[in-house]
């Protein structure tokens, strides 16, 4: 089981940017935001120093079959 983890928001921070830094993908974006939801408060950018809570990444379930190039 994967535990959360806390990112320190340093100069210039926004939820977008430590998204993708922590994700490599806006998609967690939403789930975030709900992890933190006193962040909404506080503007677009975040102060210096303020902890964000990052939640594990949910294990994708991929629905597309596998494609073989070769046997």
């Amino acid at each position: 089981m994967a535990f959360a983890q806390t990112h320190i928001a340093r100069q210039g921070d926004t939820l977008e940017l430590i998204c993708f830094q922590a994700y490599a993908t806006l998609d967690m974006l939403d789930t975030l935001i709900r992890a933190n939801p006193t962040l909404a408060g506080l503007g677009p950018v975040l102060p210096m120093g303020t902890p964000v809570v990052l939640p594990p990444k949910a294990p994708s379930q991929s629905t597309r079959p596998t494609l073989k190039l070769w046997d």
